[in-house]
């Protein structure tokens, strides 16, 4: 079996989110990643980029692909796999689906064809696409974690104190704003990854000096296994996965509760990491939650305990990938033979 992955190269969750399926499907599956972004030939800047035929084109003669599946809306790939060949294709669905469908979505969906297969990243963004159109097929694919990725630190952080942060790129939708509040309200040691200091200050003012600026990092993974607690205060997630890196790294987390797949994250705690995340953003009973955290080691434990318990149970990539994503693809190639 041959699967063709349509993916955005640049780093970011999609590239990771791809190279964790890639890596867990079983042997006998052979992989091959394309996309806006890359260094293979042909490859456009955006998924409008009418390069990209050329790209998809070439690919196709030569790894001869039995699944195509989609992780963006690649447009002009779309449309050469829909008026030239006959594969059936897969599209995960990584956005928000909570608004209006928006023309680049309608287009999407349209060149996909009906015989496409969505796999929504969470309940939420599922009930968003059937609510487009209740005639679409798939089902809910979480974004999994390697749970044996765990990574081995050699030189643990240089610590003031107490340590809480962040990681995240550097838009307005991560919340950084709130974590500049927080920091300064405990005045513990904090560590913003994936933005840099005159970034931070350039948008926040004199008051991101309350945070350690990390800028961009290869493996935001490792610098969250440098954390005491992670504190997430995004406003929107469909599927966070760097809760789920949390979980893998035994970090402790607490937060803002964000639209989108972290309320379904919840529901299968067993009740301590549902203590330390709230639904209204306020930036004081948060910083509460955090000094309080910082204080009581047994609490610590039972949420770390918690979050592990859901990564094993409902988000190891190994499981999923054989599982799951395996039974997805043989079902459709029985389908389309």
């Amino acid at each position: 079996m041959k699967i063709l992955y349509i993916s955005d190269r640049r780093d970011g969750g999609i590239l990771r989110h791809v190279r964790c399926l890639r890596e867990c499907l079983s042997p006998e599956v052979e992989t091959l990643e394309i996309g806006k972004g890359g260094d293979e030939e042909f490859a456009g800047k955006s998924g409008h980029d009418i390069k990209e035929i050329w790209q998809i084109r070439r690919v196709i003669k030569t790894f001869k692909p039995d699944i195509v599946h989609f992780h963006i809306p690649a447009l002009m790939m779309a449309m050469y796999v829909r008026l030239f060949t006959r594969l059936p294709v897969i599209r995960s669905w990584h956005t928000p689906t909570t608004g209006e469908e928006g023309l680049k979505d309608k287009v999407m969906r349209w060149l996909m064809g009906r015989g496409c297969y969505y796999l929504p990243v969470s309940s939420k963004t599922w009930e968003g696409l059937m609510r487009w159109d209740s005639g679409i097929k798939g089902e809910v694919f979480y974004n999994p974690v390697r749970i044996g990725n765990h990574v081995e630190h050699v030189e643990p952080v240089e610590k003031v104190a107490f340590t809480l942060g962040t990681v995240g790129r550097c838009d307005p939708a991560k919340g950084w704003s709130d974590l500049v509040t927080i920091a300064k309200i405990t005045g513990l040691h904090c560590l913003g990854v994936g933005v840099t200091e005159d970034e931070a200050i350039s948008k926040f003012g004199d008051s991101a000096k309350a945070i350690e600026w990390k800028g961009p990092q290869p493996n935001g993974r490792e610098w969250i296994g440098k954390m005491d607690v992670f504190v997430l205060t995004s406003k929107h997630e469909e599927m966070p996965t760097v809760v789920l890196e949390c979980f893998a790294e035994k970090t402790l987390i607490c937060g803002f509760i964000p639209e989108g797949g972290m309320s379904e994250i919840l529901s299968f705690s067993a009740g301590p990491l549902k203590e330390v995340f709230i639904k209204e953003r306020d930036t004081t009973r948060l910083s509460e939650i955090v000094i309080s955290l910082s204080n009581d080691e047994s609490k610590r434990k039972a949420i770390v305990e918690d979050g592990w318990q859901i990564l094993v149970n409902h988000f190891d990539a190994e499981k999923n990938c054989r599982g799951q994503l395996m039974d997805v693809y043989r079902r459709l190639l029985t389908t389309n033979h």
